[in-house]
């Protein structure tokens, strides 16, 4: 199982350098984020990319930290012609290292 997010940007099918520039946004740290919202506690994946003749997706979704994992965890990245997934296996959190054992 994972979790998808689709979306279509016109001017991705035939063009390989624009299909490159979007999927190279969508990683870690460059267009894919963990990010507090609205006063919210859990800090929930944003997705921002730009992509060819202007176009924008900007899509705050309810993926929390506990269903992806760490910021930095696997993604994959498909695309077919002006599609493009995203996928967010469901995430392992190290809780050891959220979580430290106390020293005696």
């Amino acid at each position: 199982e994972a979790y998808v997010l689709e979306f279509t940007m016109d001017g991705l099918a035939g063009d390989a350098a624009a299909l490159d520039a979007v999927k190279a946004q969508l990683a870690w740290g460059k267009g894919v984020y963990l990010e507090k919202r609205h006063g919210s506690a859990h800090e929930r994946v944003t997705v921002k990319v730009l992509g060819p003749n202007r176009q924008v997706l900007k899509a705050e979704t309810d993926l929390e930290e506990e269903h992806v994992g760490e910021e930095g965890a696997m993604l994959r990245v498909r695309a077919d012609g002006c599609t493009v997934r995203l996928q967010f296996p469901p995430g392992v959190i190290n809780r050891a290292l959220c979580f430290p054992k106390a020293r005696l």
